[in-house]
């Protein structure tokens, strides 16, 4: 059998959604007709990694599918069959009608299948373009953090190009289809209107994170820090408090794609039963609290779930029955039986408001015989090979 000729690590699909009317890849005959898309339409581009407008030394070419799915709301399965196979997809919204209900319907199962994404608005060209507009029920409608990559230059019959933030130059279109484009500076008008956008002044710096949310926070809190530290802006000799509350009740595991609990999972969820029962789990909010002081948590604390029948509708959306609430948890479950009242608590952290009050960065310096960042207690010498007459005394047998 003949090798691919491009290999799975070099080959990604990537999908285009959008509400019926958003304008994408109608190839069939009935399709251009009805204006709308019926079935998944498929092209292939290639792309090879450049520096300095040529294709990097080494670099090979990859192989991209451009995958379109259906608009029309009865072609939904449709689209569901092809977002199990995509690497990311890109949401197209128009700039005049925003977020359609179709187009949240499609996001939502992209959702469902944890695929990644980026909006790209349309039309901006027609009577009614609104791209602030689009933008803005991108983020309230579909509650996304979106980040503008590219401003419009003008709207409707004034509509001329665009300005790239990323490469902050201006792309003018010199004909209706975009085939003979013009890039310069950007006009001082439009610097003005990005200046007022991002709140910018004289000696300000803009950095730009793309990755999932997480690991974008992550790196964005060290640039952060490290500023804070080079800059000599971090307060010193002072003790500044702040107080966490609406953690989410669940998350989805990157690995498994299963609801799992965020959290304390004896917490109470925000709504109760009703909203275990009519909410999408991951919308849910817990009952859950911190009180973080100069970016360290010293006390983390929660209502208690001390409803068994919300305790065991929350454990079942995070694939635990009820038999193995009582095997794994079966001290607090039989407890809880006798019908015990609301009750709420928080555990202060007392080794790390010591840290705190000695200027320790690291929780080890101030806890007699820690073990190091390997999970290793040096003075016990542990973990260490464990004997199979150890074993035997505690019952215990090993499997291959």
């Amino acid at each position: 059998m003949a090798g691919r000729e491009y290999p799975l690590e070099r080959t990604r699909n990537i999908g285009i959604m959008a509400h019926i009317d958003a304008a994408t890849m109608d190839w069939m005959e009935q399709e251009q007709e009805r204006g709308i898309t019926i079935t998944s339409a498929a092209t292939t581009c290639h792309w090879t990694l450049e520096e300095f407008t040529k294709p990097k030394k080494g670099a090979l070419e990859h192989r991209i599918n451009i995958i379109d799915t259906p608009g029309h709301v009865d072609f939904t399965v449709e689209v569901e069959r092809s977002l199990r196979v995509l690497d990311g997809a890109v949401g197209v919204f128009c700039a005049k009608g925003g977020v359609e209900p179709q187009s949240e319907n499609v996001w939502r199962q992209a959702d469902t299948y944890n695929v990644p994404r980026m909006a790209f608005i349309n039309k901006m060209d027609i009577l009614g373009a609104n791209f602030y507009g689009a933008v803005d029920q991108i983020r309230t409608r579909l509650g996304k953090n979106a980040i503008v990559l590219q401003l419009p230059i003008g709207k409707e019959d004034d509509f001329k190009g665009i300005i790239d933030l990323m490469e902050m130059e201006a792309y003018i279109y010199n004909d209706d289809k975009g085939d003979d484009i013009t890039v310069c500076e950007i006009p001082d008008d439009m610097k003005e209107e990005f200046r007022n956008l991002a709140g910018l002044e004289v000696g300000d710096t803009i950095f730009f994170m793309a990755d999932k949310e997480e690991r974008a926070a992550y790196y964005a809190g060290m640039i952060r820090n490290e500023l804070g530290e080079k800059l000599d802006l971090i307060e010193k000799d002072a003790y500044r408090f702040c107080y966490v509350n609406d953690f989410p009740m669940f998350e989805r595991d990157p690995e498994t794609k299963k609801i799992g609990f965020t959290h304390n999972p004896f917490s109470m969820p925000q709504g109760g039963l009703e909203a275990l029962n009519t909410m999408n789990p991951l919308d849910i909010l817990a009952y859950q609290y911190d009180i973080v002081c100069n970016g360290v948590e010293l006390s983390s604390g929660a209502v208690r779930n001390h409803d068994m029948q919300i305790m065991e509708k929350a454990f079942e959306i995070a694939g635990y029955d009820k038999e193995v609430l009582k095997n794994k948890f079966g001290a607090l479950y039989n407890a809880f039986q006798f019908g015990a009242p609301p009750h709420a608590g928080m555990a202060p952290g007392i080794d790390r408001m010591i840290m705190l009050l000695r200027n320790e960065d690291n929780i080890r310096e101030v806890i007699a015989y820690p073990m190091n960042g390997n999970a290793q207690d040096l003075m016990c010498g542990a973990p260490n090979e464990v004997t199979e007459q150890q074993l035997r005394e505690v019952h215990i047998k090993v499997r291959d």
